[in-house]
C-alpha cells in the first residue's frame, strides 16, 4: 500500500511538473528563437563584412604608382580602406588581412605590418620589386566578437523584440483570461437567474395547488351528499 501510494504521489508530482513546464512553452520557444536569430545574424554579418573587406583589400592591393615601393603603397591603402574603417574603429569587429606576392608565398602585408623597406631605392629597384610582387593576392578574415558594439546592437535589438513579444503575449493572455472570467460570471448569473425563475414558478405552482385542493374537497363533499 505504501509503495502504491508513493508511486501515485510521484506520478501526480510528475504530471504537475509537466503541466507547469508546458505552460511556459511559449517562453522557451521564444528564447530559443532569440538565440538562433542572434547567432545566425552574427554569422551572416561576418559573411557580409568578409565580402566587403575582401573587395576593399583587392582595391588596396591594386598598385598603380611605380615610383613608390609596392609594400608602402599597399600599407597606406590598407590602412585607409581597411584598418581605419568605421566597422573596425566604431563597430569593434576584427579583421585579419594578408597580402601575398605573385608567387603566393612572399608576404607583403600582414595585419598592418610590412617587410622592412630599404631607404633610397632607385626607380629601377622599385620597378623590379613591382614586377616580382605584382599582381598581389589578398586574404581577409572577419570576426564579430560578442563584446563588440555591432554584436551588442544586434543583441539589444533582438532582446527588445523578444521582450515586446512576451509582453504582448502576456497582455493577450490577460485579456483572454478576463474574457473567460467575464463569460463564467455571466454564465453563473444566467444560471442563478434561471434558478430563481424556476423557484418562483415552483412557488406559484404550490400556491395554485393550495387554492385548488380546498375547492376539490368541497366538490367531493357535495358529490357525497348527493
Amino acid at each position: 500500500m505504501s509503495s502504491a501510494s508513493t508511486k501515485k504521489t510521484f506520478r501526480r508530482a510528475g504530471g504537475l511538473a509537466k503541466t507547469r513546464i508546458l505552460s511556459f512553452r511559449v517562453i522557451y520557444v521564444a528564447v530559443f528563437a532569440f538565440l538562433v536569430l542572434y547567432t545566425s545574424t552574427i554569422r551572416l554579418a561576418e559573411i557580409a563584412l568578409d565580402q566587403h573587406f575582401g573587395r576593399l583589400a583587392v582595391e588596396a592591393a591594386h598598385v598603380t604608382e611605380l615610383g613608390t615601393p609596392v609594400a608602402t603603397q599597399i600599407q597606406q591603402a590598407m590602412g585607409d580602406l581597411v584598418e581605419r574603417s568605421p566597422w573596425i574603429t566604431v563597430g569593434g569587429i576584427r579583421v585579419t588581412s594578408l597580402v601575398l606576392g605573385a608567387d603566393g608565398i612572399s608576404w607583403i602585408y600582414v595585419h598592418g605590418r610590412i617587410r622592412p623597406q630599404q631607404e633610397g631605392l632607385e626607380p629601377t629597384d622599385v620597378l623590379r620589386q613591382a614586377v616580382e610582387l605584382l599582381p598581389a593576392s589578398t586574404d581577409v578574415t572577419v570576426s564579430v566578437p560578442h563584446t563588440s558594439l555591432l554584436a551588442n546592437g544586434i543583441l539589444v535589438t533582438y532582446a527588445s523584440l523578444l521582450l515586446w513579444g512576451l509582453y504582448a503575449y502576456n497582455r493577450a493572455n490577460q485579456r483572454r483570461y478576463a474574457r473567460q472570467t467575464q463569460d463564467a460570471v455571466a454564465a453563473r448569473d444566467r444560471a442563478a437567474g434561471r434558478a430563481a425563475e424556476i423557484e418562483n414558478e415552483l412557488i406559484s405552482a404550490r400556491r395554485r395547488l393550495q387554492t385548488i385542493e380546498p375547492s376539490e374537497q368541497s366538490q367531493g363533499a357535495e358529490i357525497v351528499e348527493l
